[in-house]
């Protein structure tokens, strides 16, 4: 799901660019890069190309199997059109929430709340974000949802913990 992805690329943008002193603006469009560029090119292009391959493989092994070109038929439009419908699937979620994350910041631009309270509201919205599409994923392939939900939003906790550490001991080292 294309769509955690470009959260946990979220959590990583807020907190490996986050500083008190930044410009809300700048972090907003820091992430809305990242989520556009995520979903315009793994979002959108990286999954039409695999879906494109998948279905073309398919036409290929049913065109062999009874001997016949299909290329006029349904199956041949349908081929060429359900790549370009699952990427453009894939590719909304993928722009849209972090677009949501980064709207916090405009709060803070806005000065409706501080810089430091987005940092905080942003990271507790992408684990809630993440908690709401585990559970979408366990009610559709009839999981348990809270084990769904917390192992989903797990990899944003973990996202997180690892990022904070990394940037920790980057700063310690490079700024002693």
């Amino acid at each position: 799901m294309n769509s955690i992805d470009s959260i946990i690329s979220a959590i990583g943008v807020n907190i490996g660019t986050y500083r008190e002193d930044l410009d809300p603006l700048v972090m907003s469009l820091a992430i809305i890069g990242g989520g556009l560029a995520f979903g315009l090119m793994s979002g959108f292009v990286g999954t039409f190309l695999s879906e494109r391959a998948e279905r073309i493989r398919e036409f290929k092994e049913i065109e062999r199997a009874i001997g016949k070109s299909l290329k006029s038929s349904i199956y041949g439009k349908v081929t060429v059109i359900v790549p370009v419908y699952v990427a453009l699937m894939s590719s909304i979620g993928v722009i849209i929430f972090p677009t949501i994350l980064a709207a916090i910041y405009l709060l803070a631009y806005s000065n409706i709340i501080s810089v430091g309270m987005a940092y905080t509201l942003t990271n507790i919205m992408s684990i809630l974000i993440l908690l709401i599409l585990g559970a979408y994923m366990a009610k559709i392939s009839g999981e348990n949802i809270l084990k769904s939900a917390l192992r989903v939003a797990a990899l944003g906790l973990g996202a997180i913990i690892i990022v904070t550490i990394i940037k920790s001991l980057t700063i310690k080292i490079l700024m002693p």
